[in-house]
């Protein structure tokens, strides 16, 4: 997601909590095709499979593989941090920033091909696309 995490720990005796916050998201499709670096985490897509004049969703970040195979989609989390020493208000900045790597389930791209005929696959089991 796009919300800040927060880890309280001890560092040299005192309690501080550490908050870091993505900043940047770089999505790797595993095709060799150039990476897509987005500000948004994405979101789910709609579990009804709708899909408006063919344009992803709002907030779905999308790919169209421009050939068939199996792609192990890797994401990139950039993120920025701050720290708090307990008993204060104030977060001052840490410098520089942090990444996380994520590997998703390899996924297979397939073609699906429809044709027009007269009867449905119960009625003529041999038939295209049966």
């Amino acid at each position: 997601g796009d919300q800040p995490q927060e880890l309280t720990t001890t560092l040299l005796d005192f309690p501080i909590t550490v908050r870091a916050t993505p900043t940047q998201y770089t999505w790797d499709f595993g095709d060799g095709s150039t990476p897509l670096t987005t500000t948004d985490p994405g979101a789910p897509f709609p579990a009804d499979g709708h899909v408006d004049a063919g344009r992803y969703p709002d907030g779905v970040i999308g790919y169209p593989y421009p050939h068939l195979g199996t792609f192990t989609i890797t994401l990139t989390t950039t993120w920025a941090g701050q720290y708090q020493v307990a008993g204060t208000t104030t977060w001052l900045p840490v410098t520089g920033t942090a990444t996380t790597t994520t590997t998703h389930t390899p996924v297979t791209v397939l073609e699906s091909r429809t044709h027009l005929v007269a009867e449905n696959c119960h009625q003529n089991p041999t038939g295209p696309g049966c």
